[in-house]
């Protein structure tokens, strides 16, 4: 899939499209020298993937090049995500990489494009692809990985990419946290940061840092090298000191959020509560649900999980599904109730009577 792509010279003010909002007003420079910028290929992606746009520039720049990108009229895209960077300091063929929105859709996107007093830039809709919740009601098994059974209590899950990390509750002494291969097969190392796990999770699915919250804290960690944590955001106010409320990141709306018995409670990035949000039916159209403190999100939903299955919410609270999933643990332990995570596109639940993984795959990726 290809994007239409529109291109601004404004040496010569010849445009080939609306500039969004947020655009730059910059005077037009000297047209004998002007930098034209025009993009080349802006390829559909999945949401969070990195992308590289290339760009041509034309011109004689009066000193070496920098690149902006701004949202569109809409608003959808956030700057600060642009991750922004090139891969020449001179006029010609330039690689703009940046991350895309946490959600699908068409974005409007601005890249600007300065050298000195001289300024040029380009628009284009980006296509952000997936997060269609499937349409199945019995889902079968997606992938699983064995447990590393010298680890008691294993009931974090959390991924980065690069490696998949399983943390241990119930206790800060020994072996608390395991690294695996990025596909699970293989224990890569152990480690022992002296924290009693509730939750393993990333802000963008699939990249790092690892963040984590230990029993009974309010301090989230940052995992700062390979079982290494230094702290990161405190979160303030809310129920989550003392309890067993697990913490993740809605990468949609931009917070932190955790369940506790079927109300949400949401912390803004600076750590500060400011909002809570009632499960429609919770406890009632699963029964088993009821005192759980867990919960996940993927592509705007929060997902949580008992007794073989999985209940889907939108951001209003309301239970827009329930999924049964293949071969899910339905015995109660303390690994069930707590492993459930989100990593690698897939919903995962520890199995202690055999010792697995389990992860299904309900689309939102």
């Amino acid at each position: 899939m290809r994007s239409v792509l529109a291109c601004v010279s404004l040496g010569v003010l010849a445009a080939c499209g609306e500039i969004p909002a947020g655009g730059s007003d910059a005077a037009p420079p000297d047209a004998n020298r002007a930098l034209t910028v025009t993009a080349v290929d802006v390829p559909a992606m999945g949401i969070n993937d990195e992308v590289t746009i290339t760009i041509h520039v034309s011109g004689q720049p009066s000193a070496s090049l920098s690149a902006t990108i701004l949202p569109g009229a809409d608003g959808q895209f956030d700057p600060e995500d642009a991750n922004l960077s090139l891969d020449a300091s001179g006029a010609g063929t330039l690689d703009v990489s940046y991350a895309a929105p946490p959600i699908p859709g068409t974005f409007h996107h601005q890249v600007i494009v300065t050298g000195g007093d001289e300024s040029a830039s380009e628009v284009f809709d980006t296509v952000i692809e997936g997060c269609e919740l499937v349409t199945e009601d019995t889902l079968p098994v997606a992938a699983m990985f064995d447990d590393d059974t010298t680890l008691p209590f294993a009931i974090a899950l959390g991924s980065d990419g690069t490696s998949r990390w399983v943390g241990s509750g119930n206790s800060t002494a020994g072996d608390r946290l395991v690294q695996y291969t990025a596909d699970g097969s293989s224990v890569v190392m152990r480690y022992a940061p002296g924290i009693d796990f509730r939750t393993l999770f990333t802000k963008v699915p699939g990249r790092g840092p690892i963040l984590a919250r230990g029993y009974p804290d309010q301090q989230l960690l940052r995992m700062d090298s390979p079982g290494t944590f230094v702290a990161d955001v405190l979160l303030v106010g809310g129920s989550v000191a003392g309890t067993d409320m697990t913490i993740v990141y809605d990468n949609t709306r931009r917070h932190f959020v955790g369940n506790i018995d079927g109300s949400l409670e949401m912390w803004n990035d600076d750590g500060e509560f400011f909002d809570s949000l009632s499960l429609e039916n919770w406890g009632v159209d699963n029964p088993a649900e009821s005192g759980s403190q867990k919960v996940v999100t993927a592509c705007g939903y929060y997902l949580t999980y008992a007794n073989g299955i999985a209940s889907v919410f939108d951001g209003s609270g309301q239970r827009v599904d329930m999924k049964t999933l293949t071969d899910a643990p339905t015995t109660v332990t303390t690994e069930t109730l707590f492993s459930l995570s989100y990593a690698d596109g897939l919903l995962w639940v520890l199995d202690v009577t055999d010792g697995t993984w389990r992860g299904w795959d309900l689309g939102l990726h």
